[in-house]
């Protein structure tokens, strides 16, 4: 089902649980703005007055994201009510959690490979950072490192043409499954062909450089920043203006 801006609104049929957390993150959108002053954030740019940050949040979860970016705002000296912020996912569940731990924040129940950044209002606006979390289904070790079908067309794909092209997007992060880096073409039993791995990874990143960004990738270990699992992820970074920052501190945007 579809949402609304500001509501954790899912289909129709809610479970008790969904509706409470509905009813937790009912109430008008919520915007702010600076009113005066000069906002200068460090490694980003200058931002005239009256300014608002725009970031979004693209396949959101419940909201380790988001947690993990506000807390970098702060370390930059952003005021949160200076950042105003999109989250959306097609699942309704994880929509109504953002919604409930995260109320100042604009949610949307939305299909990603449907919707544009124009439908956000968001179109041609400057996003300073736009987070994406696609899928990762297709690439995990947990289904046995077999794609389910060939993914020439992914989500990540999408992000590029519904946003990248749609807005102006400065920095945007990346976070999947390690063996996102080995995206490619597909043998006849659905296996990836081994002497073309990567190649729609390459493409991905080709991509990116020609619209102007300069992209880094790491993969890290949540064990080596604290957390108790030793689950690795891949963090992709594409900036357009401004320096790619080291592989550490992709993780303060993580969570």
């Amino acid at each position: 089902g579809r949402g609304e801006y500001g509501r954790g609104v899912g289909p129709g049929e809610a479970s008790t649980e969904r509706q409470d957390a509905q009813a937790a993150t009912e109430g008008p959108v919520r915007r702010f703005e600076l009113t005066a002053g000069q906002l200068h954030v460090p490694g980003l740019h200058e931002l005239p007055p009256r300014h608002t940050t725009h970031t979004a949040s693209l396949f959101c979860g419940g909201g380790g994201e988001t947690a993990g970016k506000e807390a970098a705002f702060r370390e930059l000296n952003v005021p949160t009510q200076a950042v105003d912020t999109i989250a959306i996912n097609h699942w309704d569940l994880a929509v109504l959690t953002h919604g409930h731990n995260f109320p100042h924040i604009r949610v949307a129940c939305e299909d990603i490979s449907a919707k544009t950044a124009r439908d956000f209002g968001l179109g041609g606006k400057r996003i300073e950072l736009l987070w994406a979390s696609p899928s990762c289904v297709h690439f995990s070790r947990a289904r046995g490192g077999k794609p389910r079908e060939d993914q020439q067309r992914s989500h990540a794909t999408e992000v590029v043409d519904r946003w990248l092209r749609v807005a102006d997007v400065n920095v945007l992060f990346v976070e999947n499954v390690p063996e996102f880096l080995k995206w490619g073409p597909l043998d006849d039993d659905g296996r990836i062909i081994k002497a073309r791995q990567g190649e729609y990874f390459e493409r991905f990143v080709g991509t990116l450089k020609a619209l102007g960004y300069r992209v880094d990738w790491r993969v890290l270990c949540a064990a080596d920043y604290g957390d108790p699992t030793i689950r690795k992820r891949m963090f992709l970074q594409a900036v357009k203006k401004g320096e790619i920052a080291p592989g550490a501190a992709i993780v303060v945007l993580g969570g």
